[in-house]
This record gives structure tokens, sequence and C-alpha cells, in this order.
């Protein structure tokens, strides 16, 4: 199940202080809708887009995939070294 515009809210709010500054040190593709960012602290920024169970949580741990696909090296090439400067819900949609 999707979370729902007012949850999103809530988690970005929880999670909007822990991330925001933080830089991107590795970038994994765990499996065809998920991403995980590698920061310090929490050690991973999980984003999946999944039609039926699209989420975004911090874990201290991941299990990577094994292999990546282009998506995930697109990210890897363009996000990691990067340092995340906000994170935000723009309006009442289900966007972050």
């Amino acid at each position: 199940m999707s979370l729902s515009y007012p949850e999103i809210k809530r988690v970005v709010e929880e999670l909007h202080p822990d991330i925001t500054g933080q830089r991107v040190r590795k970038a994994f593709q765990l499996d065809e809708e998920t991403i995980a960012l590698e920061l310090r602290q929490p050690k991973y920024l999980v984003l999946s887009v999944h039609p039926k169970g699209a989420r975004i949580h911090s874990s201290p741990k991941i299990e990577k995939w094994g292999k990546t696909l282009r998506f995930g090296a697109l990210i890897r090439k363009n996000i990691v070294g990067l340092f995340l400067e906000q994170i935000e819900v723009p309006g009442p949609d289900r966007i972050i």
C-alpha cells in the first residue's frame, strides 16, 4: 500500500533534520524500483517507486541486489558526491 499525502508529509518532516546537509557517499540500486543513498547518519536513505508500495525511509543497513541497471548507474554518476540541501513535499501531491 502506498503512502497518502499526509503520511508522506510526516515522513519528510521526520527525515528533514537528519538528512539535510548530508553528502551522498554512494548509491545502490536495490531492485528494479528501489535505490539507496549512503549517507553519514542515518546510514542509508531508501527510496522506492514500487507501484504497490512506494516508500522513503532511513535504514542502518541494506541488502545489496548485486546488479546495477542503467537507472542505478545514472544515479551513481549524477548524485554521488553531492549534498542533500533540502527535502520537501511541494504541494498536496505525493511528490518529494
